[in-house]
């Protein structure tokens, strides 16, 4: 093995890999049928594994085995004192590279390094290296001139800061989308302290992916430096609302990963032969009004359902009530909509927009039956506690409430006769019983 722990060519992540069916639905309720998975603790991290985000079996999921080669400037969990800074990286990687062809040219016969072995057989893989600021970006190039190597680049997202230079590295990148978050400026103090450059990274951020596709540079987007990867399409939204184009977007989550990673005649576009990972949507792919509805991977459908809270289209809360219809009343994550003259949106369920206070009239009104099997009543401030917390509860309702859902097309105000829209068409139905016989 390398003589240092924190070059591990050896490394195969598909020799460890192993299905995770959680992980897998969060991804593709996300719209993913594809990921590339890297173990990230090391200088040379071996290779990584490409995989479809079915259920099944590892060898059934495992698209490319060993997808590509993955480097960084961070020594990671290894024990050594060396390297303790990025020059000492950048020297390793070096050595690195020259031990190799020194094995490779000879040095095999005086001994059998394993390391050394697998790093020569990484150079025919894609070479993809992750950076951690954007002067590392420009390092990595020069590490990849003097040994004929041209990289893939993971970004950090500030490459606008540097874009004349990103362009001449003749590079590919790839992206995350973790904007900044608004500073809290409540402290007069607090203001000082922030820079101008700060205060430009946070308003460009989302403005990198469009910058990048405008000098034509090749790259994909990703959603690995997420917290929460939910936030994914709102922040990729916001990269288009700040000039990517949905064209560019749909490119860089698909097309250009595949081509990246030497998979496209099989993933990343639908072609005779390619396999059948697509997605089905409510509405335009971008549109934030969508909602993915099914993803089919390797031509088996996934229906996506959706989980509880705000980006859910059910919204925060749901009041169920027997009914015939399977019609219910519920918050919703569109509240934008209440603004709207024309309001009949729905197929019959019914968007409720002060339903917090529809919550405590029933909480106050009528005594809640308790989860807890000891206790006989549920107090209102046990609800509010739940919604702070984001937790899901079923609450039953002991007494009986009544539900009246009232439709006219046609009322009396102030001695005035007025007509609506008779969205149901229930007048339809009424004319043609009242006038078939006559």
């Amino acid at each position: 093995y390398s003589w240092n722990q924190s070059v591990r060519a050896e490394y195969d992540a598909y020799k460890n890999f192993n299905a995770d069916p959680k992980k897998a639905e969060e991804l593709r309720k996300l719209g993913f049928g594809t990921v590339m998975s890297i173990f990230r603790d090391g200088i040379v991290r071996g290779t990584s594994v490409l995989s479809v985000l079915g259920n099944g079996k590892e060898n059934d999921l495992i698209l490319k085995d060993r997808a590509a080669a993955n480097f960084s400037f961070n020594p990671g969990s290894s024990t050594q004192d060396y390297p303790s800074s990025l020059m000492g990286s950048i020297a390793l990687i070096r050595q690195t590279y020259y031990d190799a062809q020194w094995y490779k040219n000879g040095g095999y016969k005086k001994e059998f390094n394993i390391s050394l072995d697998a790093f020569n057989t990484l150079q025919n893989l894609p070479q993809i290296f992750e950076a951690e600021d954007k002067q590392d970006e420009l390092r990595i190039k020069r590490i990849g001139d003097e040994f004929k190597q041209n990289y893939i680049i993971k970004g950090i997202g500030n490459e606008f800061e540097r874009l004349d230079d990103i362009k001449a590295t003749g590079c590919a990148f790839i992206v995350p989308v973790n904007f900044p978050e608004a500073y809290e400026l409540n402290d007069p103090y607090d203001v000082i302290n922030i820079s101008l450059h700060q205060m430009n990274a946070w308003e460009l951020a989302p403005a990198n992916a469009a910058m990048l596709a405008s000098k034509q540079i090749d790259f994909a987007l990703t959603a690995a430096d997420l917290k929460n990867k939910n936030d994914f399409w709102k922040n990729l939204r916001k990269a288009i609302e700040n000039g990517l184009s949905q064209q560019d977007a749909l490119k860089a989550l698909t097309y250009t990963p595949a081509k990246l990673l030497g998979v496209s005649e099989k993933v990343g576009q639908l072609n005779k032969g390619s396999i059948a990972n697509f997605i089905i949507t409510s509405k335009s792919l971008f549109d934030k009004e969508n909602s993915i509805l099914e993803n089919w991977v390797k031509g088996i459908p996934y229906k996506i359902v959706q989980g509880s809270g705000d980006a859910n289209a059910l919204g925060v809360l749901k009041f169920n009530f027997p009914n015939k219809y399977s019609v219910y009343l519920h918050d919703t994550n569109q509240r934008y909509l209440f603004k709207n003259e024309s309001r009949a949106l729905s197929h019959g369920c019914v968007r409720v927009q002060e339903w917090e206070k529809l919550v405590w009239y029933i909480s106050e009104l009528d005594s809640v039956a308790a989860i807890a099997k000891n206790s006989t009543s549920l107090p209102s401030d046990s609800i509010k506690v739940w919604l702070e917390r984001k937790e899901r509860h079923v609450i039953p309702v002991k007494s009986k409430l009544p539900v009246y859902f009232r439709y006219f097309t046609a009322s009396v105000k102030n001695e005035k006769l007025f007509f609506y829209n008779d969205i149901y068409g229930e007048d339809k139905i009424a004319r043609e019983a009242y006038f078939s016989n006559k």
